[in-house]
């Protein structure tokens, strides 16, 4: 989740039940004002009421017959000292037809000797209307000051971490293989200041590291091929020549192999590290089929000299983005892995699809830990005259490409699987 989503969604988990509870709250005091307003009212009626009751006889008559029935005056006989009393009650409206909430006061006094109750009622419906209303109107104007909030503060944010957009931009744009290395933009924000500086720092360091290592593996590397080459004319020499002995011969040969080993293992070396570096950035729509085709007629004279079958199944074999050498590469490790240890009259299965690669072959269970399989230098076989970095360099070459790459085993079964990632 982007952060000025994630901060979208703090603000507003945090301000929506701020607002529910202010909103209860005001209306509640609301209620409260309101219901305290009836009952003063009710009160001074109550007291208007009651002097005009003293002052005339005939008023209890008029009371009685009031026509709303909102106010009546009884004789009681309880002895109830003089009290006011004031309730909430529900009375059947036959005007409504339904139950209306009143509120009720109820009041006892003396006269002539005789003990009455005067009683006066008010209708609360016009005040739930009242409360409905302003907290229906309340509520629209916290949504909408609610959803202006966040509209503004996404707005604002917006505005406020373009710097940092920028910032991330620009990074996601260099490239140290192709020389380019883009300073970061002066920022009026002080932290986003201080990420720019740091960042040209660091950037300025990389791109330094970058070339003072790619300078030392192209050096290395061309200052091993020369002796090595050397070495390797000087025995062409030794063997043809005529004093060597049969012992001499075979002494020359495993330096032969030696030599050879080393001039491999110096090319995957280099390799690998030019593969970290980025130094293959030239690509080329390559059709898997063709690769694979290719490959396989090269490798024939391999498959007959241990009699494997190989059976392949293209199923939309797919157009790759890929650069030339690095696809060969990756490709042709797996056919080499998959002839060397694979056993006589064994079998190789090569499937294609649009979405993955997979290599299968017989042969032998491996004596290691399988999740070393990719390690540099990693051998399962020690009769296997190998520098252990032909699966490493495919690894190396999958992640190149974003593709992922797995192995799995059933029945002395070895599968290779490539899955292409869009």
């Amino acid at each position: 989740m982007k952060l000025i989503n994630k901060t979208t969604l703090y603000y507003f988990l945090f301000l929506l039940p701020v607002m529910v509870l202010s909103g209860m709250m005001f209306y509640f005091l609301l209620i409260q004002q309101i219901d305290k307003s009836i009952d003063e009212s009710l009160m001074e009626q109550q007291k208007i009421l009651t002097d005009k009751f003293f002052a005339s006889d005939s008023l209890l008559i008029q009371l009685q017959n009031d026509p709303d029935n909102d106010v009546t005056i009884l004789e009681t006989k309880k002895k109830i000292p003089n009290t006011i009393e004031l309730t909430d009650k529900f009375i059947y409206d036959t005007t409504e037809a339904e139950v209306v909430p009143f509120r009720q006061l109820q009041s006892t006094f003396l006269k002539g000797g005789k003990q009455f109750q005067l009683t006066v009622i008010r209708s609360n419906i016009e005040r739930d209307e009242l409360v409905e209303s302003i907290a229906l109107g309340l509520a629209i104007l916290f949504c909408f000051l609610l959803l202006t909030f966040l509209l503004v503060n996404r707005f604002l944010s917006r505005q406020l971490w373009k710097p940092f957009n920028e910032t991330l931009k620009i990074l996601n744009t260099i490239s140290f293989s192709n020389m380019q290395v883009n300073s970061f933009k002066a920022s009026s924000i002080k932290e986003f200041q201080q990420l720019n500086v740091a960042l040209n720092g660091l950037t300025e360091k990389l791109y330094n590291d970058f070339n003072n290592q790619k300078q030392f593996t192209e050096n290395a590397s061309h200052e091993l091929q020369t002796p090595l080459a050397v070495i390797k004319s000087r025995i062409d020499l030794l063997i043809q020549s005529k004093d060597v002995t049969e012992e001499m011969m075979e002494q020359i040969q495993e330096i032969e192999k030696s030599v050879n080993k080393l001039s491999h293992l110096n090319k995957s070396l280099l390799l690998l590290s030019k593969i970290e570096n980025h130094q293959f950035d030239d690509l080329q729509l390559i059709r898997l089929s063709e690769l694979s085709d290719k490959l396989i007629a090269e490798f024939d004279e391999s498959l007959k000299n241990k009699n494997i079958q190989l059976r392949k199944e293209y199923r939309f074999p797919p157009q790759l983005q890929l650069n030339p050498l690095l696809a060969e590469i990756l490709f042709s490790n797996l056919f080499k892995n998959a002839i060397r240890h694979n056993i006589i009259e064994g079998e190789i299965k090569i499937e294609i699809t649009q979405k993955y690669f997979l290599i299968s072959n017989s042969g032998t269970s491996l004596s290691g830990n399988e999740k070393n399989l990719f390690n540099r230098f990693a051998k399962f076989n020690t009769s296997i005259e190998s520098i252990g970095l032909g699966l490493a360099i495919a690894k190396q070459i999958c992640e190149y490409f974003n593709f992922s790459i797995t192995y799995s085993s059933e029945n002395n079964l070895h599968c290779f699987k490539i899955e292409f990632k869009k």
